[in-house]
């Protein structure tokens, strides 16, 4: 029997679809968060327009994942909408006592986690647990599924594929990840909900 992430089968994806309420929610957040740290004046590749809307797209996947977790746990986290100039320090659930980063694509390509700049500075690791989605709409969001730091790190570094882009990325493919059970799991067993 083929055991999910692993490096062989993708875990399945979980999705998660977004209420009214909540599209609105990430919709207001979003906006504040883009006027807030002046997306429209970086000159960097995301502030020139790298992909359309990055903040919509990974607060959308934030919020399935808080969905997710209140869902299956019994919790009620929200989501995080505190305006900090360098974001959340790799903390993206607060309320979860093991510090976790949720990477959000819209493309179906391998996930990409920015780690690298054209300076060729390293942007460092601040979480020790990823967990990556796919924003398909406003309303639905995939849960990919989850790694450790540790075995994030052993992915391979690539140029980004996009032409106007002068940043590297971890890539990491799907096969790779674990099943959002082994996260839930890993939470109750260090006691962090």
């Amino acid at each position: 029997m083929l055991k999910e992430g692993v490096g062989i089968v993708a875990p399945k994806p979980v999705p998660i679809r977004l209420t009214d309420g909540e599209v609105a929610l990430v919709r207001s957040a979003a906006a504040e968060r883009r006027r807030y740290r002046n997306y429209a004046n970086r000159t960097d590749a995301w502030g020139r327009g790298l992909i359309a809307d990055p903040v919509l797209i990974g607060m959308s996947g934030e919020l399935a994942v808080i969905v997710f977790l209140n869902r299956r746990l019994g919790l009620s986290l929200s989501l995080d909408t505190e305006l900090l100039r360098k974001g959340d320090g790799g903390h993206d659930l607060p309320g979860i006592a093991l510090p976790t980063q949720i990477k959000t694509r819209k493309t179906r390509s391998a996930n990409n986690l920015i780690r690298r700049v054209s300076r060729k500075s390293i942007k460092p690791l601040d979480a020790k647990y990823f967990i990556f989605c796919q924003y398909v709409d406003e309303r639905t969001v995939h849960i990919l599924g989850w790694l450790p730091e540790e075995q994030l790190r052993l992915a391979p570094f690539h140029k980004s594929p996009l032409r106007q882009a002068e940043h590297f990325n971890l890539d990491v493919p799907d096969s790779w990840l674990l099943p959002m059970q082994d996260y839930l799991d890993e939470l109750e067993a260090r006691g962090a909900v």
